[in-house]
């Protein structure tokens, strides 16, 4: 803490509930992020109403690392924590006739397309559905050519979403999307909303839609948004 400039440790000591720390590359933006951790812990936050958000494997293992000393490992990618809870949670989103959820690497995902295409007698590409199936999982909109195409195309989505669940699957884009689809009807959700007590997001500018709708979905109880993330690598500014 001693280290840390000025407005370093304003960001890691607010006191506001949503706070978004906007810094340059080599900034510490990540460092402001787990000082915060720690400062949340020795002011009395138990570590399980704590859970941080970022992007990679990699930055995961480097966050729980930095926080070893606090032995804090609440750590996750958006995919990655959405799986978790989902397969805790399986038998009341509809998987309960699976011993557990699989999911489908990228070669099983386009045996299923393939499938579905020769079913439906489409001469759609399996690269173009994909495209779409993740836009539409993603909250992304996507530019239909015109009605028809829509209809088409909202068809496949469907058939390849039954497919999916008829063997107990989910794909990549589905982890988070029917987390954020199925948490307000979970019976134990206060449980998933009493362990983001305090929320934490690591490169905040590379959120996408459905994990922003994640974000707000978890922290609609507590209000405790913490956000760092560099303007400048911003695919899009409003």
């Amino acid at each position: 803490m001693e280290s840390l400039n000025t407005n370093q440790l304003k960001a890691v000591t607010t006191i506001s509930s949503k706070v978004l720390v906007i810094a340059g590359a080599g900034a510490g933006k990540t460092r402001v992020l787990t000082e915060r951790i720690k400062y949340l812990i020795n002011n009395g936050v138990n570590q399980n109403e704590i859970i941080a958000f970022t992007f990679t494997n990699r930055a995961v293992k480097e966050m729980i690392y930095r926080l070893k000393e606090y032995k804090f490992e609440n750590v996750y990618t958006f995919h990655k924590y959405s799986f978790t809870t989902l397969s805790r949670y399986k038998d009341e989103i509809g998987f309960d006739k699976f011993k557990k959820i699989k999911i489908v690497d990228d070669e099983y995902q386009y045996i299923l397309l393939e499938e579905v295409l020769t079913e439906s007698n489409s001469d759609y590409s399996q690269h173009l559905v994909k495209d779409y199936i993740s836009k539409r999982k993603n909250n992304i909109q996507y530019k239909y050519s015109n009605t028809e195409e829509a209809s088409i195309l909202n068809n496949l989505y469907y058939k390849y979403q039954t497919k999916l669940k008829s063997r107990g699957m989910v794909d990549f884009d589905d982890m988070v999307s029917m987390l954020v689809n199925n948490i307000d009807n979970l019976r134990y959700k206060e449980d998933i909303f009493d362990s983001c007590k305090y929320i934490l997001v690591d490169e905040f500018q590379d959120t996408n839609k459905i994990q922003y709708d994640l974000l707000t979905k978890l922290s609609s109880k507590y209000h405790n948004l913490f956000c760092v993330g560099d303007e400048d690598q911003c695919a899009t500014r409003s």
